[in-house]
């Protein structure tokens, strides 16, 4: 039975991303947790996972080291936001959206 007969969406063959440039240029972003440890450079605690928030988490831990070339979020909403698309074209930042 295919995917499509089933109602199972059918998946996209993996692609290997080109390497970044240079160390920190492109950061992979999402909402997990919480955790009670991590392996992470950097883990920060938000009560609202809106865009407006996530833009001052990134202000606030991101950008004290530098500005990226690239974000890679997945597609929850404050990532897809008008908001977050503003902040990162303001920025001059690459959005490359993974899958859910």
């Amino acid at each position: 039975m295919s995917a499509r007969a089933s109602g199972s969406p059918e998946s996209a063959p993996l692609q290997n991303r080109p390497r970044p440039a240079k160390p920190w240029s492109r950061l992979h972003i999402d909402f997990e947790g919480p955790y009670l440890g991590n392996c992470w450079l950097e883990l920060c605690v938000i009560n609202k996972t809106t865009a407006g928030e996530t833009i001052s988490l990134l202000h606030q831990n991101v950008f004290n080291v530098g500005n990226r070339d690239s974000f890679v979020p997945d597609k929850g909403a404050a990532f897809t936001s008008s908001e977050f698309h503003q902040f990162m074209e303001n920025n001059e930042i690459g959005d490359i959206h993974c899958a859910p």
